[in-house]
């Protein structure tokens, strides 16, 4: 009995030991080299091929560094070392208004999936301006700042300090055109995305817009000049209209035309169900990026998705970003403006602050340049496809 209890308080005091954290340092490695002859490049080398790590560490000189330094960041997180070259600290500053938190949260997961891939040594701050403020108000010079504005902001923007690099991932620089030299830009060009769709579609298009919406006029407007020989017809509706059938009933012209959809993801989903509904079925369907979410999909039936075709900015991720990213919660994949924004930050300190360029976009006079994909819809999946064997009239 003496020795069963001994045994259990033993046990019991070794689960309690776990409990404090101890005030004695964690050991630290070092690796002495005793030898008196030199070690070149060849014996460096020799040591690696013959896994004699420890030797390589200790008889490593500081000045070939730069030679073997992927071979010693490797060793060195496995071994707990300090970088030969201390990591540099990046502080960002990531800046919304109140009415944009929801947006700035996803943002910020998108960042920290990004600065993780890193290895990155960062601060993030997320700087919140009530609606009534100036986003100018919360800009530091000193940081790099990364800015969630809107299409109202253009009178602000003009008023960013000259200093520091500010990155806005949400708008396209043609709509701040008058935007300071130190201003960098992510949005997309629609225009661009309505060019790489137009040869996917037919000879006759039917347009879905909305009135109340600059933007949608305007790209309507443009992809209907540069495609004047199509029989094209635009159908106007207003953010306020629940229903669209006064458009589709008894429609015979939907039957065999391409519908491109210039609204947000409510209304397609909208649209696509009131097609289904009067059993108009259109032989395909288009979009921009601005519906290429998961929502969407999630409101329209499995049939109604077949040959939906959008054009997208995303690239294939990186497996670490991508993992990272799944870590946090956030899908990069359908998040263009998560993917923009770290897009931003590869090309804008990727090639100054020590970081590895893992995304393909760069800046070209002030504006993120990205590669078009399009992706078809089947009812169960996204597949990206080439170039149409006969292209129709570009935009």
């Amino acid at each position: 009995m003496k020795r069963l209890f001994l045994l259990l308080l033993s046990a019991s005091l070794l689960l309690a030991s776990g409990k404090y954290l101890s005030s004695i340092a964690l050991p630290k490695i070092k690796f002495i080299d005793l030898s008196t002859y030199e070690c070149d490049d060849s014996c460096l080398q020799n040591y690696l091929q013959n896994e004699q790590y420890f030797s390589f560490l200790a008889r490593l000189d500081p000045q070939k560094a730069k030679e073997f330094a992927p071979q010693y960041a490797r060793l060195a997180k496995l071994f707990r070392l300090e970088p030969l070259v201390p990591p540099t600290s990046l502080t960002i500053d990531l800046v919304a208004h109140q009415r944009l938190r929801s947006l700035t949260t996803k943002l910020s997961k998108a960042l920290l999936a990004y600065l993780l891939a890193q290895d990155a040594d960062f601060e993030l701050h997320t700087i919140i301006v009530p609606d009534d403020q100036s986003l100018s108000s919360a800009i530091s010079p000193r940081h790099f700042s990364i800015v969630v504005a809107t299409i109202h902001d253009r009178d602000d923007i003009a008023s960013f300090p000259p200093s520091g690099t500010i990155f806005i991932p949400t708008l396209h620089r043609s709509i701040v055109p008058n935007a300071g030299s130190n201003i960098l830009f992510g949005g997309i060009d629609y225009n661009a995305q309505l060019a790489s769709l137009a040869p996917f579609m037919g000879e006759s298009v039917a347009i879905f817009y909305l009135v109340d919406s600059p933007l949608s006029q305007a790209i309507t407007d443009a992809f209907v000049q540069s495609n004047s020989s199509r029989v094209i017809r635009t159908y106007g509706l207003h953010i306020a209209d629940k229903s669209a059938a006064r458009f589709i009933r008894g429609n015979g012209f939907l039957r065999h035309a391409s519908v491109l959809f210039n609204t947000p993801f409510i209304k397609p989903a909208m649209i696509a169900s009131q097609l289904n509904y009067y059993n108009i079925q259109p032989p395909s369907k288009f979009s921009t990026q601005i519906n290429l979410n998961e929502k969407f999909f999630a409101m329209l039936q499995p049939d109604v998705r077949r040959n939906f075709y959008f054009a997208s900015i995303i690239d294939p991720l990186p497996a670490r970003l991508d993992g990272f990213a799944a870590l946090v919660g956030e899908r990069l994949d359908f998040d263009w403006v998560g993917f923009a924004t770290i897009s931003g930050i590869d090309a804008g300190m990727g090639d100054t602050n020590g970081l590895t360029r893992i995304l393909e976009p760069s800046f070209e006079d002030g504006q993120l340049r990205y590669h078009h994909h399009i992706l078809r819809a089947s009812p169960f999946n996204l597949q990206e496809i080439g170039a149409p064997r006969e292209s129709g009239e570009g935009f």
